[in-house]
């Protein structure tokens, strides 16, 4: 009787360790590492419309106020970490002098981090891509054209320029040296008058649910002058980032990760002894859309409402999955292997 009695107690304790550990097993599984994680107003589709985030199409519920804020960031050893960039909604990469990348990061006001930067210069074709979104463009001088075409109200958006008198909103942190060392005082800016702006009628992306269907495509391949890779992972259906063939990690710990990758195909020529770059961001061109561990073979096209969409090759425009994307700007003679 003693013994049945001990084996039910054994049974029902091994029963309450498999039980707990069941539990952690699937808290662990369902941790996100999505943008969506860094939310905590999202909801289950709802079916509408107006709860769908515009740049990422996460879902919403409560007020919203759209404001996109585009940011420069450095991108050079001495500036890693970076600060913020897994909570952008979207990040462009794209070469300056010397073929070293810089991004410009998209960012969405209801997710904006505590700490964003390195913050650096701007260039046209960055200015270019920001004013796609009407928002903020956020940057630390820039190129001679750029500040010329800034200056004459050239692009539609609203300027903050550390180098003028917007620079209140800045900060430098001085465990690492200048230039990599500036960053946007991202509270003082939300309490300023900047905070306020708000963006109507944006021209957004198509987005969808993440498919079941996985492909094999495991690996994306991009020759900058610091080769940049993305390494798919099936089960999460992210694709992680490393530089040099190291994993590329935020300040916060995490490494950047996106559920949308984008290789944007165009002209990009020197046209000085600076070594600066004139890309093309007009027009149309070539581009492989992946997503779902998949390859989609397309073209981007800016449309006559100054939006930037892409298109498969039978000329559908491609549904992105919800959560972040980066697009990789990249001329006809770099390298891409997948």
């Amino acid at each position: 009787m003693k013994n049945s009695r001990k084996r039910y107690l054994l049974l029902k304790f091994v029963f309450f360790i498999l039980f707990f550990l069941l539990v952690i097993g699937v808290a662990c599984l369902n941790k996100d590492t999505s943008l969506q994680s860094h939310e905590n107003k999202l909801i289950e589709n709802t079916g509408k419309k107006e709860n769908i985030r515009p740049l990422d199409g996460l879902y919403y519920f409560g007020k919203y106020k759209f404001l996109p804020i585009g940011v420069m960031y450095d991108n050079l050893d001495k500036a890693r970490p970076q600060a913020g960039l897994s909570f952008a909604s979207i990040v462009y990469e794209a070469p300056v002098e010397a073929g070293i990348t810089r991004f410009l990061a998209i960012f969405d006001t209801v997710s904006l981090p505590e700490k964003i930067g390195p913050i650096r210069s701007a260039r046209p074709y960055f200015a270019e891509i920001a004013e796609e979104y009407k928002g903020i463009y956020v940057h630390a001088g820039g190129s001679p054209e750029v500040l010329r075409k800034i200056k004459m109200g050239y692009y539609d958006f609203y300027n903050v320029d550390d180098f003028s008198a917007q620079g209140i909103y800045f900060w430098r942190d001085y465990s690492k040296k200048a230039p990599h060392n500036l960053y946007l005082n991202v509270k003082k800016f939300l309490n300023s008058s900047w905070g306020n702006l708000s963006v109507k009628d944006f021209d957004a992306w198509k987005f969808e649910d993440s498919s079941q269907n996985r492909g094999k495509v495991n690996k994306i391949e991009i020759s900058y002058s610091e080769p940049v890779e993305w390494k798919y992972d099936n089960f999460k259906n992210q694709y992680f980032r490393y530089q040099n063939n190291k994993k590329f990690i935020d300040e916060n710990g995490e490494q950047i990760s996106t559920e949308n990758v984008v290789i944007q195909i165009t002209d990009i020529s020197i046209i000085d002894d600076e070594g600066r770059r004139k890309i093309r961001m007009k027009g149309e061109g070539r581009a492989v859309i992946f997503k779902n561990g998949k390859k989609i073979y397309g073209f981007w096209k800016k449309l006559k409402n100054g939006r930037t969409h892409f298109f498969d090759n039978e000329g559908k425009e491609v549904k992105f999955n919800r959560g972040r994307t980066w697009i990789e700007i990249v001329s006809k003679n770099i390298s891409v292997k997948y």
